[in-house]
């Protein structure tokens, strides 16, 4: 067993936001105080714990991670539940999600996706409650119409700019009802939509950024989404969002949908894609790749089904090798075994230690094999 959990870890344990700073203020901060936040997209609550792990371990060792946030989207959630990002998955699924990501990201803000808000600006008041009540940092908004899909899907329509801002300013003001520090992004997709493009989009933003209730700003963050990686396309947008509002943070997916190598070769052969500081030097605050973790798991999953394809049982043999001694190669801890345990100790005492110390676990942080 790891040393004994102390009242304090037991509670934020059980509550990770426990007496922390609310997670949309930690977000500001880390803008505030670094320039940016970049956000890695996850699709489960396990995606979110290995994320977590990554950038402790990163800091435990001196190092500064890359990344500072949990990205929590529609798209990689919806996959992973064997469905595309076609507007399957109702309020509460998503909630739920969220909450799910939260736990497990612990002290890193989470940022999810909202997508239109489910309903009309009256039934979205529901959405920004549930949201909330997760602990997520950020939600965004956008302004598709109820037949959405994923940014880069065909077919795409958005609402008159009217309904977005009625939205805009019904979240704010849930917001304000239920004292909830949680920011919220505007997204428009006029680009690449049958009924907008750039120079809509340009509108559409200094829209959401002038949107007001009762003298609040509705929108904390604007993005806009692209539908390719051209730099003249979005410096054209951000250079028009700077002008209309210098001090508005600004939001771009850094989506992994894109083949940004590829397209600077073609395009543009003698740069390379921009790195997060790049896109911090032209005007973005929030940069995050959506779909990051479901391409890693997709091109993981395929390659090892491939090897017990083709090789069966030597195949186990040769991922359990692979595995050994890495932080990976012990699942059940990475589960939350080991942490339930020690809160099972904490709770139960000496009677609940003794269970445990005599029953065999399997070399994972849980039982007798785990001590030898």
């Amino acid at each position: 067993m790891e040393k004994k959990m102390s009242h304090e870890e037991a509670l934020r344990f059980l509550n990770p936001k426990y007496e922390q700073k609310p997670a949309g203020d930690v977000f500001m901060d880390i803008i505030a105080k670094k320039g940016f936040v970049v956000a890695i997209g996850v699709s489960s609550a396990l995606d979110a714990c290995l994320a977590r792990m990554v950038k402790e371990n990163i800091e435990a060792s001196g190092g500064t991670s890359e990344y500072d946030a949990i990205y929590a989207g529609g798209w990689s959630f919806s996959c992973s539940r064997g469905y595309p990002d076609m507007g399957f998955l109702n309020r509460q699924i998503m909630a739920d999600h969220m909450e799910n990501v939260v736990r497990t990201a612990r002290s890193m803000p989470v940022i999810g996706d909202a997508e239109t808000g489910y309903g009309d600006p009256k039934a979205l008041t529901l959405t920004v409650k549930a949201y909330a009540k997760t602990g997520l940092a950020v939600a965004h908004l956008e302004d598709q119409d109820e037949d959405r899909a994923c940014g880069h899907g065909a077919g795409r329509t958005i609402v008159s700019s009217e309904t977005m801002v009625a939205k805009l300013k019904s979240w704010r003001l849930a917001l304000i009802a239920i004292g909830s520090h949680m920011r919220l992004l505007a997204r428009t997709d006029a680009i690449g939509s049958t009924n907008g493009g750039l120079k809509t989009a340009i509108e559409r933003g200094k829209r959401y950024m002038d949107a007001e209730i009762d003298g609040h700003r509705c929108a904390d963050l604007l993005w806009a989404e692209f539908a390719t990686p051209d730099r003249d396309v979005i410096k054209t947008w951000v250079d028009a969002m700077r002008r209309h509002d210098s001090k508005m943070p600004l939001a771009i997916n850094y989506s992994p949908n894109k083949d940004w190598p590829e397209w600077y070769r073609k395009n543009y052969p003698c740069e390379e894609p921009p790195s997060y500081r790049d896109l911090h030097k032209i005007g973005y605050s929030y940069i995050f790749h959506t779909i990051a973790a479901s391409r890693m798991i997709m091109e993981a999953v395929y390659r090892g089904m491939m090897e017990f394809g083709m090789n069966g049982a030597t195949a186990l043999h040769v991922l359990q090798d692979q595995q050994r001694g890495m932080v990976y190669g012990r699942p059940q801890a990475i589960a939350g075994m080991t942490d339930w345990q020690n809160y099972a100790i904490h709770v139960g005492g000496e009677e609940a230690e003794q269970r445990l110390a005599q029953s065999a676990g399997f070399g994972d942080g849980s039982g007798k094999l785990d001590q030898k």
